[in-house]
């Protein structure tokens, strides 16, 4: 669950460009974070808040070029039970409980060129971080198109995105 606001600057060129402040909290029932047998092995901290400052942009579609991004600066807490080692089995012992207070950044960049009306390049870079999770992703592609394409549109980007983010 999320709430923000954002708001958005008027800068010649840029679709839109916003920013704002927002607020995320996430709860779940059990601490499934362990990669033991009878474990999920995904992020389920018991709480979880994160407060951030967000930005995001995108330039005017139909040209030969087409950017967008995102990026956050932010503050996050959580906590997670502790959670028997072998969830099937608990005389195994149990992971200790932990909780974690840190920065939280992230950004993501997307871009496309229009080469010629039938070729187009493409292309991503990102972070994230916080805590003890860290992601870089990139990647870069070359497209033909079987129609001409006078100019580009936001489905010609990759639908690139972080796990942080996500979160």
């Amino acid at each position: 669950m999320g709430a923000g606001i954002s708001y958005d600057l008027d800068l010649g060129g840029v679709e839109h460009f916003g920013i704002g402040p927002s607020y995320r909290y996430e709860t779940y029932s059990e601490n499934e974070f362990f990669f033991t047998y009878g474990h999920g092995g995904y992020f389920s901290p018991q709480e979880f808040h994160r407060v951030s400052l967000d930005m995001n942009f995108q330039t005017t579609e139909y040209k030969d070029f087409l950017f967008r991004g995102t990026a956050s600066i932010g503050y996050e807490t959580f906590d997670e039970a502790s959670s028997p080692i072998l969830p099937e089995n608990p005389g195994f012992g149990s992971f200790a409980a932990s909780n974690s207070k840190a920065l939280a950044l992230s950004a993501l960049v997307e871009g496309a060129y229009l080469i010629s009306p039938r070729w187009q390049l493409i292309g991503f870079a990102g972070g994230a971080s916080a805590s003890d999770y860290t992601e870089y992703i990139a990647g870069l592609s070359l497209r033909y198109t079987f129609g001409e394409r006078d100019g580009l549109v936001v489905r010609d980007l990759f639908p690139a995105e972080l796990g942080f983010s996500q979160r």
